[in-house]
């Protein structure tokens, strides 16, 4: 008796759809904030479909390529179980957790949440941080499910915490909402424990740096016109702290006087002046429009200065010394 072939591009289809997850998990971890999203990119997924059917007639490609992707689509659609760094590896059956074990079989599919890099409030810096927490060792992640049926599949909402490698405090807990769009599925974040702690460049100046900082949180809440404020704030009370003129005189015409306290010797033609900085964010603010591509610009020409600055310092005449 011959053997028997199986096919084993179903099974590489669910496990690069898994990857595929896991990876959106973490962008969305890493690079989203409350009420952001991201779609789970299927382009690996896609690419093997793609190669798989070339081996077939072409009457039989369209077809196949059908049952091929129900396969990415049955993990998609399906039930998540999210295994946490701290859980012992889940012991469903891989066939089971697919929904292929009978009638009594598991219709969920277990997905390894990765590792990712956060800002802790524990020392002003990016750590790893990883999934779960001792306290939850053996524990599965909640999670609230329902159907959708406009859109159809498992819409679910799970509760996943987070924990700083360094300090090991309290987990940061995300709130992730898997649902799908009309052409993608996607992932969101609804809600998270606690603000998030905002990385500040070590060499932007102390006193302002709260500044700063609300404006990263205005920012990323979707308030762009609070952030562009608050970028401009930053910008004044640095400059005003050293020229220690609190008076009523214009910002425009403080970042000219500031200007002149600039070593000789500072690339000005590579670094956008103060005196820019605070006239584009300006403009934004009399004209009350919040545009994304200016904070980002701004944001990245303030970074920028202070980081020349390190290396070209103030004259030592400041007002302030």
């Amino acid at each position: 008796m011959g053997s028997i072939y199986i096919d084993p591009t179903p099974g590489q289809i669910e496990k690069l759809t898994t990857t595929a997850i896991a990876d959106a998990l973490k962008n969305l971890i890493e690079n989203k904030h409350v009420f952001g999203s991201v779609n789970i990119d299927l382009i690996k997924v896609n690419s093997l479909i793609s190669e798989k059917v070339k081996q077939y007639d072409k009457q039989e490609r369209e077809e196949q390529k059908e049952q091929f992707e129900s396969h990415s689509k049955r993990v998609l659609s399906g039930e998540w179980l999210l295994q946490h760094d701290f859980l012992e590896e889940l012991t469903i059956p891989h066939e089971k957790a697919l929904g292929r074990g009978g009638p009594f079989a598991f219709k969920k599919t277990v997905i390894q949440l990765p590792t990712v890099k956060l800002s802790c409030k524990c020392d002003n810096a990016i750590w790893p941080h990883n999934s779960g927490y001792k306290a939850i060792k053996g524990e599965l992640l909640h999670y609230t499910k329902f159907t959708d049926l406009k859109q159809g599949g498992v819409v679910q909402i799970f509760s996943v915490p987070y924990q700083c490698q360094s300090c090991k405090r309290h987990p940061v807990i995300f709130f992730i909402r898997k649902e799908k769009g009309k052409e993608h599925y996607r992932l969101r974040i609804v809600g998270r424990s606690e603000f998030e702690s905002v990385y500040c460049p070590k060499q932007l100046p102390q006193e302002e740096q709260k500044f700063y900082q609300e404006a990263i949180v205005a920012f990323h809440g979707g308030k762009t016109l609070a952030g562009i404020f608050f970028l401009r704030t930053f910008v004044e009370q640095y400059i005003r702290r050293i020229l220690n003129k609190y008076g009523r005189e214009p910002g425009e015409v403080l970042a000219k006087d500031y200007a002149k306290l600039l070593p000789d010797d500072f690339p000005s033609t590579r670094v956008t002046s103060i005196a820019t900085i605070y006239e584009e964010l300006s403009v934004c603010i009399h004209s009350a429009k919040a545009k994304d591509e200016q904070f980002e610009k701004s944001r990245n020409d303030i970074e920028t200065h202070f980081k020349y600055l390190d290396l070209f310092p103030l004259s030592e005449n400041t007002a302030t010394s």
